[in-house]
């Protein structure tokens, strides 16, 4: 090694790694980006980028400055690999940026940055004063590029009075992500697809929600001793670091986290000194500090894993995640690393535990698992054999390109107006504003993966003027692309009566068939549909002009106010005429969360589906577009209701919340809508395969009792289930004998009937509370609870102090879980 490392020196490279008595040296340069040397700037070693989403203090990751001709110099570091990155900073020159996948660049160059800003609020919608704001990273446009800013200003800063920040940012900034944190709160990874112009524009709001506090000591199992400088991962945001007692104190949430080894930047695995079993919290009161005792870290056993490829090769630096029972939700997501040998050794106590391995194996493969192994450790033992061998296969990445073309309009002018199909949906609604394409001047800049483009169109419908390019690649694209007017068909819009409908607006809707090939040879061919931004009005005789797509089929769509849409397939040089019907549909409703609580402000946007659209036979003869158009939106009052008139005799109401749009809902005529979000699953499921917990406390709101309920001094089981759970005797003997025993137990039927339940009551000959759910012109809906089933009933113990203890307790445990309740 100290030869090679001769040998570059003689070839004055700025960049290099040599490993002499178990010391690593990383030297390098920083340019500007005119190429000149930068003094002053800062760098910051990243053994594993990984680490830069743990939102990890500058104190983590070592540090160094240029000197005056730009040179700088790491000594004694991880020795790079490529998961590791080193980045650099000037205050007033800007960011280097990561190739992910890659080496280390030799030399770093520096980009200039924007700024944005932002806001951060409560729960209410009050500015939050002094939260520690701080941009994690940012994923760029193209070629798998990130920019991993360090942990200093001004990357990381604090709100002002009025809860504003700002921020710097990349031109190229396709998505962010900020970690924020603010005493009293939880803390809140924001990760918003976005790109510069509209973070430019709108800004960024935050919102915390309300936190708890928690603490715990570490100790090792083996001999009692406090672990120090231990480092603690408090899933989903938060990185911690034990004291020299062993001591940590963090800021949590109070719904749900999981306590969990975090990662240590000395060794290039990542993995700590010893391991402790993963803890999942739930239901912390805001504003409280919780203790979680002694948490025992093993030392012992050591398992050996090793990950290899197709070919039975070691894998180095590729990502091992530990799922401990087999579940997800509770195991360890933050994944750690083989060494350069392919093999990684970690500490793992009593437990089952399912390991898969994954991550990147360059700039331009990835390695995805081919199989779950699953491994027990059963009184300090390992009962599969060493070392544990997971298996990867490479899969190519595809890789986007950045081309260029020069774009003028028929009169050598540039287009203000262009857009393209490679974006299928209307510009005003794609969330998150990532095209594959951006506009900079005449210059019109698109992604390309490494197949080729069957047809690209570009249309300035301003001019409207466009040009539609065949078999397009990253190779053969032209230089400039000259617009030229686009074919045009004519018509006129009428009312039933045969009047001219003035002020209709006419859209363009295009569909086209695209063939792509598979990974096995074969082709296939998609159909695809546009709504462009390409429009016209009709003038005072109902007539109207529209442009159309060549070699395409075209709809004319046509929407007025209290008139049902309508729209007529049209050809070039066509005239059409396009008769409308009166729309008397009245909509009037409420929108509600899953437990049936009313939602304010919140926009609804308005979407129509034409009739038939999605039949069998629209599919073959294509006579309507199958996507849905826009009509608009309205938005909920502070009681979550809403109401429209003159509308079209179906809707699709898609509600957006938090800058996403959620599913669409559709709806018929009424004045009597209850829209509830998510109620395709319970209110409790976070998707990850968690077990289930509710709100209680926000379910308990809903119901009203037969009978008054007592909670305090005794131990109580509630149970959550359907109106014919009687049916099920088994439960029935479980709950009665747990009352011989002098337990309280209170049912809540799935049912908003008063007299239903006192039917339940009196047929069981239960002495017990049973409740049943409110329903007001306030609260219309009862909560969703699809998973509460005759076969599983969902049970919670309330302690004396009225607040749940134990969640989720299914039928088939209730016997066993009784008794570790008491």
């Amino acid at each position: 090694m100290k030869r090679v490392f001769a040998v570059m020196l003689g070839l004055c490279c700025w960049w290099s790694v040599a490993c002499a008595q178990n010391t690593t040296i990383l030297s390098g340069r920083v340019l500007d980006a005119q190429n000149n040397p930068v003094a002053g700037a800062q760098l910051y070693y990243y053994p594993n980028i990984v680490v830069a989403w743990l939102g990890l203090p500058e104190g983590s990751f070592a540090h160094t400055t240029t000197d005056e001709r730009g040179r700088y110099r790491f000594v004694g570091v991880v020795p790079p690999s490529t998961l590791s990155a080193v980045v650099a900073f000037h205050p007033t020159l800007g960011c280097s940026t990561v190739r992910m996948g890659s080496r280390p660049s030799l030399t770093l160059r520096l980009q200039s940055l924007q700024e944005f800003t932002g806001k951060v609020v409560n729960a209410e919608g009050r500015p939050v004063e002094g939260a520690l704001v701080r941009l994690n990273y940012i994923l760029l446009q193209g070629d798998n590029e990130v920019m991993l800013p360090p942990p200093v200003p001004p990357f990381a800063t604090t709100t002002s009075a009025d809860g504003s920040f700002r921020l710097p940012m990349h031109p190229k900034t396709s998505a962010v992500g900020i970690l924020c944190s603010a005493s009293g709160y939880a803390p809140s990874l924001d990760i918003r697809s976005a790109n510069a112009e509209k973070l430019t524009k709108e800004g960024l709001v935050i919102t915390l929600k309300p936190g708890a506090r928690i603490t715990a000591r570490l100790l090792y199992a083996h001999n009692g001793e406090p672990c120090k400088h231990y480092p603690v991962l408090v899933e989903p945001w938060t990185h911690v670091t034990t004291d020299e007692d062993g001591r940590i104190t963090a800021d949590v949430p109070t719904d749900s986290f999981a306590l969990m080894p975090g990662a240590s930047l000395s060794s290039p695995t990542l993995v700590p000194p010893g391991f402790f079993f993963p803890l999942e919290v739930t239901d912390l009161k805001p504003g409280t500090t919780t203790d979680l005792g002694v948490i025992k870290v093993y030392m012992e056993p050591k398992i050996t894993i090793e990950v290899r490829d197709d070919k039975n090769k070691p894998v180095p630096f590729c990502g091992v995640t530990i799922h401990p029972e087999g579940r997800r939700a509770a195991g360890v997501r933050f994944p750690y690393f083989t060494d350069s040998k392919g093999s990684l050794t970690i500490a793992l106590p009593d437990g089952e535990y399912q390991l898969e391995a994954s991550g990147m194996a360059s700039a331009d493969t990835y390695y995805m698992p081919r199989s779950l192994q699953t491994l027990s450790v059963r009184e300090g033992k390992v009962t599969a054999p060493q070392p544990v061998v997971l298996k990867v296969t490479a899969s190519p990445i595809s890789r986007m390109q950045e081309v260029k073309l020069q774009v003028l309009t028929s009169r050598n002018q540039i287009p203000k107006n262009i857009w393209t199909n490679l974006l299928p949906e209307p510009m005003d609604e794609v969330e998150g504003t990532w095209r594959p394409y951006r506009v900079e001047g005449d210059k019109l800049t698109i992604q390309m993966g490494r197949d080729r483009l069957e047809r690209l169109l570009i249309v300035d419908y301003g001019t409207q003027e466009g040009t539609l390019l065949r078999n397009i690649s990253a190779q053969n694209a032209p230089k400039t692309v000259r617009l030229q007017p686009l074919p045009k068909v004519r018509g006129r819009v009428l009312d039933e009566t045969g009047k001219a409908v003035a002020g209709a607006k006419v859209s363009l809707i295009f569909g086209q068939e695209s063939q792509f090939e598979l990974s096995n040879g074969s082709t296939q061919r998609m159909w695809t549909e546009h709504l462009t931004p390409i429009s016209t009005n009709t003038d005072r005789t109902g007539g109207f002009v529209l442009p159309l797509v060549p070699e395409s089929r075209c709809w004319a769509v046509v929407t007025a106010k209290g008139y049902e849409p309508a729209v007529t397939t049209v050809n070039t040089g066509q005239t059409v005429t396009i008769r409308l019907r009166r729309a008397n549909g009245e909509y009037a409703g409420v929108l509600v969360d899953d437990y049936g609580e009313p939602i304010g402000k919140v926009n609804l946007l308005l979407q129509y589906e034409f009739p038939d659209s999605r039949t069998v036979q629209n599919y073959r003869q294509r006579r309507v577009p199958t996507r849905a158009i826009p009509l608009g939106s309205v938005t909920t009052d502070d009681n979550g209701r809403f109401s429209l008139q003159g509308m079209p005799a179906s809707l699709l109401l898609a509600p957006r919340m938090q800058n996403l749009t959620l599913t669409p809902i559709r709806v018929k005529p009424s004045t009597d809508i209850v829209l509830t979000i998510g109620a395709a699953r319970p209110p409790w499921d976070r998707g990850d395969g968690a077990s289930p917990k509710p709100n209680v406390e926000k379910l308990l709101r809903r119901v009203e009792w037969l009978q008054p309920v007592q909670w305090e001094g005794k131990n109580t089981l509630l149970v959550f289930t359907a109106p014919y759970l009687a049916q099920n005797q088994w439960l029935l003997q479980a709950i009665r004998q747990q009352m011989r025993e002098g337990w309280q137990v209170a049912i809540v039927l799935d049912t908003a009937s008063r007299q239903e339940a006192e039917r339940y009551r009196r047929m069981e000959q239960l002495d017990v509370p049973v409740g049943f759910w409110k329903r007001s012109p306030q609260q219309p809906a009862t909560p969703a609870l699809p998973l509460i089933l005759p076969a599983m009933p969902y049970v919670v113990h309330i302690g004396p102090d009225g607040q749940p203890a134990r969640q989720g307790i299914s039928m088939e445990e209730l016997r066993q879980i009784i008794g570790m309740l008491q």
